[in-house]
């Protein structure tokens, strides 16, 4: 079993198919687990998302985590075409590849989730009004900040372990 993030697919071994493999992707399936090369566990989970010019659309994403509030990771893949000088039929630029990891945000409910940007407005619109000034607290005595990746998932995982996902109104 891999997975497939140029493609946004999981793709299985299987000798029953023509091909070798059975190919699953975002539509089919609600989720997976897979062992990385780096031996950590990576949990993956279907979720809806809107992109900016696209309509919306289920990807695969990593889960940071999960509960009330949910941290996510985008993992896609851009081509860049060569660009060629045309009267010499040279390539002036070769084709490049861009990896782009984008962060997401929502509950647990199969909401589509939406693009979180690392400032502490919108990390803290991830939380109950009632319990933001809590988060404030707990960020400014642990010396948290909210342009941080790892700040914010131990502020989200903090929130979680204290409002689990019946609790929220």
């Amino acid at each position: 079993m891999r997975y497939n993030v140029v493609l946004q697919r999981l793709e299985i071994q299987d000798a029953h198919q023509t091909t070798g493999f059975r190919v699953l992707t975002p539509d089919a399936l609600s989720g997976f687990t897979v062992v990385g090369p780096d031996h950590y566990t990576h949990q993956f989970a279907t979720k809806p998302y809107s992109d900016t010019g696209r309509p919306r659309q289920q990807a695969f994403f990593e889960v940071l985590v999960s509960g009330t509030v949910e941290l996510l990771v985008l993992h896609e893949f851009y081509i860049q075409p060569a660009e060629f000088i045309a009267t010499y039929n040279i390539e002036s630029k070769p084709e490049e590849y861009r990896r782009i990891t984008r962060l997401f945000a929502g509950g647990s409910a199969k909401e589509a989730v939406y693009e979180l940007t690392l400032t502490k407005a919108a990390v803290l619109k991830l939380f109950d009004k009632e319990t933001r000034a809590e988060i404030t607290a707990y960020a400014t005595a642990n010396h948290l900040t909210y342009t941080d990746v790892n700040d914010v998932v131990k502020l989200v995982t903090y929130y979680n372990s204290s409002h689990p996902v019946n609790s929220k109104p």
